[in-house]
C-alpha cells in the first residue's frame, strides 16, 4: 500500500510540473506576441497560461502588467495583481504594480497599503520610496 501512495505521489508531482512547464511556455508565447505588438493576443496567451496551472503566479502578473499598461482595465488588472499575492505574496513587485493600479484610480488608502507592502518586502526598491 506505502509503495502504491508514493507511486501516486509521484505521478501527481510529474503532472504537476508538466502543467507548470506548459504553463511557464504559454507565458513566454504571450510575452512574444505582446513585443510583436498583439496585445489582445497576448491576453489571450495569458488566459491560457492561467487555465494550464492556476496556480502561475508570474502569468497573472504578466497578465495584470498588460492589463493595466496597455488594455485600460485596471479593475481586471487589480484581480490579476491580487492573485498573484496571493500565490507568491512575497513579491515585492507584485505589490509596487497593485499600488500604481490603485494610486490611477485614485484608491489612496489601498495604494499606500500595497506600496508599503513594496517596501516591507524589498526597501531596496527605490520607485515606491
Amino acid at each position: 500500500m506505502k509503495r502504491f501512495w508514493l507511486s501516486t505521489l509521484s505521478v501527481l508531482a510529474l503532472a504537476c510540473n508538466v502543467e507548470r512547464n506548459q504553463s511557464d511556455k504559454l507565458v513566454n508565447d504571450a510575452v512574444r506576441t505582446f513585443k510583436a505588438g498583439d496585445t489582445a493576443g497576448a491576453i489571450v496567451g495569458f488566459n491560457q497560461a492561467v487555465t494550464a496551472d492556476p496556480t502561475n503566479d508570474a502569468a497573472y502578473y504578466q497578465r495584470g502588467l498588460l492589463r493595466a499598461e496597455k488594455a485600460s482595465q485596471p479593475e481586471e488588472a487589480i484581480k490579476d495583481f491580487e492573485k498573484a499575492i496571493e500565490l507568491n505574496p512575497e513579491a515585492a513587485l507584485y505589490h509596487y504594480h497593485l499600488g500604481k493600479v490603485h494610486g490611477r484610480l485614485k484608491h489612496w488608502p489601498q495604494a499606500i497599503n500595497a506600496f508599503s507592502k513594496a517596501i516591507e518586502k524589498n526597501p531596496n526598491h527605490g520607485e515606491t520610496h
